[in-house]
């Protein structure tokens, strides 16, 4: 009874905002995070809106693209991805109340004057229709073994 009763005070005293925080700091999530907004989003074309990014002025560029390895966005659809340099910027910013995408969407602004963000509005950021239950399930999931580590609980299956 003793064992119950720490466990439960223990548990009243956790902080579930501190919790959340270390859930949205862990590169584990980090990657899951960032890979649906340029895999799941951008390779597709999609915004964080779930709206196409675009259309490929160039029908020659627009063929390229559709050339290259891996491309998953339809015909003439803009991805904003050919060496994956942009992709690459992409990092999460945790908060107590969630987490925020960040990119360096001017990376190329001294190559060719273009800000992504700019010329391709929401580019940076995770659709929540599409993907809330995913990113629900592994911050749950996450959260939980948070939880009992915090109470001293290794085993869990």
């Amino acid at each position: 009874m003793e064992e119950l009763i720490k466990i439960l005070t223990d548990f009243s005293n956790i902080d579930l905002d501190e919790l959340l925080f270390d859930v949205y700091s862990d590169k584990e999530f980090q990657r899951f995070a960032i890979n649906i907004n340029t895999e799941d989003q951008l390779r597709l074309g999609l915004n964080k809106e779930g709206d196409l990014l675009g259309e490929y002025q160039s029908i020659g560029y627009a063929l390229f693209k559709d050339r290259l390895a891996g491309r998953r966005a339809p015909f003439k659809i803009v991805d904003l991805y050919v060496s994956g340099r942009f992709y690459r910027t992409f990092r999460i910013n945790p908060l107590k109340d969630g987490f925020e995408i960040e990119a360096d969407t001017d990376i190329y602004q001294a190559e060719s004057g273009i800000d992504f963000e700019e010329q391709y509005p929401g580019v940076v950021g995770i659709e929540e229709e599409m993907n809330l239950e995913k990113i629900t399930n592994f911050v749950e999931e996450e959260l939980i073994i948070k939880v009992f580590k915090k109470l001293g609980i290794e085993d869990i299956q």
